[in-house]
């Protein structure tokens, strides 16, 4: 009986997964192409590029320290980090605001209050569906993933379809705020309902908090590198070109990272934590045969996943019926490719990090940013949006061959 319900669970939280990421690309990949004009599109790329990067920043990458400061505490221990980790985040948030404001109004982006404000919700969501997956309710976790990311689309789309009438960008941030806002209410009134929390034994820790804060420097460098090299180029198209161009590159962006989320989904998850055990516990025959089916998996996924990719884009085209998404392919291409060498960078990645080689970890994707600015300020003006993807390959070729070079050097009999 254990066992059926085992199954029965990781069946649903993959189905969660699933279903929550697909249906979230295909509204913001496929469905709003189609409906909203293409400079629009490119003002709600920038838009939601904004937000993700602002996420990582005021996130701070803080949640490594925490979580794994926390793991073995008592309930009331985890209580006061989780308070002292949101103070922090609140203060950054504060901190963040002037630099914030003026992003969105650089690019003459709508609603900055607005958004600022779901910056805040979906930062909350990120982190609280970390917290459950650490402390073992993936099912609870990805519900929550479900509602936040794919739920109000649902809800969206049914009513735009029902009323005929067209969706704006003021459309999806409501809904999404809506729906991020009953979330953040809901767990406040479970935790205190429940009496998770005594507010008499709360108090801010700044040694704590300071600590953290030194130690997630690091990480954050490597991550804030990382998102520049993913992000940074629709703001740089924009700067030399118009939103219409942003929106085209975005569309075609959007659909080479789907291959990122499917290695994710399908290989990484699934091997990742069997093999930084191997690593553990030193066990080199397990890790030969891991790491054997890591590269042979990642590589027929990647292969079944591009081929998918380049033969449903002309169909997807031609249901989308506008003409300027259909001149920049070589682009398309050349994202495909970057993508593709980025997921084959997750091989010697994992042995890295397993290692705890974080310098190796680090360099390589901060020469990689470097580059990605830099090439994409001489090509872009030059070649045009195909400039972007060329930087964008670069950057990707870099680390992959830079991480590969280091785990060769490391001679390893695995």
């Amino acid at each position: 009986m254990k066992i059926s319900k085992s199954i029965f669970n990781k069946g649903l939280v993959l189905f969660l997964k699933v279903f929550s990421m697909g249906i979230k690309f295909l509204f913001f990949t496929i469905f709003l192409p189609k409906k909203m004009l293409v400079a629009d599109y490119g003002d709600l790329s920038l838009l939601v590029t904004t937000i993700t990067f602002f996420i990582y920043l005021v996130g701070f990458d803080f949640y490594n320290y925490a979580h794994r400061d926390f793991i073995s505490d008592s309930q009331e221990k985890i209580a006061l980090k989780l308070f002292n980790q949101l103070v922090f985040s609140l203060l950054l948030f504060i901190v963040s605001f002037p630099l914030f404001y003026v992003s969105m109004s650089y690019n003459n982006l709508p609603y900055i209050f607005i958004v600022y404000l779901l910056l805040f919700t979906e930062y909350f969501g990120q982190e609280l569906y970390r917290l459950l997956v650490l402390f073992s309710r993936p099912v609870l976790a990805n519900f929550i993933m479900f509602f936040r990311s794919s739920f109000w689309i649902i809800v969206l789309v049914l009513i735009s379809r029902y009323n005929e009438d067209s969706i704006e960008i003021f459309d999806i941030i409501t809904y999404w705020l809506f729906s991020n806002v009953i979330l953040v209410l809901l767990c406040f009134v479970l935790t205190f309902s429940f009496g998770y929390v005594n507010l008499k034994e709360l108090y801010i820790d700044r040694t704590w908090i300071t600590k953290g804060f030194l130690i997630s420097i690091p990480f954050l460098l490597s991550t804030i590198t990382l998102k520049i090299i993913e992000l940074s180029d629709r703001y740089i198209i924009g700067y030399f070109y118009s939103n219409i161009e942003v929106g085209i590159y975005s569309f075609y962006a959007n659909i080479s990272n789907s291959l990122n989320v499917v290695i994710n989904t399908a290989v990484v998850i699934m091997l990742y934590p069997k093999i930084l055990k191997a690593f553990k516990e030193n066990d080199k025959a397990k890790l030969k045969v891991l790491i054997r089916s890591y590269k042979k998996e990642m590589i027929i996924f990647l292969s079944i996943s591009v081929i998918l990719l380049l033969v449903f884009l002309h169909p997807v085209l031609n249901w989308i019926g506008k003409s300027e998404y259909s001149t920049e392919l070589d682009t398309y291409v050349i994202l495909l490719l970057a993508n593709v060498f980025f997921n084959l960078s997750l091989i010697p990645h994992i042995i890295l990090y397993a290692l705890h080689k974080d310098s190796y970890l680090i360099k390589p994707v901060i020469y990689a940013c470097i580059i990605n600015v830099v090439l994409n300020f001489i090509l872009l003006p030059n070649l045009g949006l195909i400039g972007a993807g060329i930087s964008t390959f670069a950057s990707f070729f870099l680390i992959f061959v830079m991480k590969f070079l280091y785990v060769k050097k490391l001679k390893l009999d695995i």
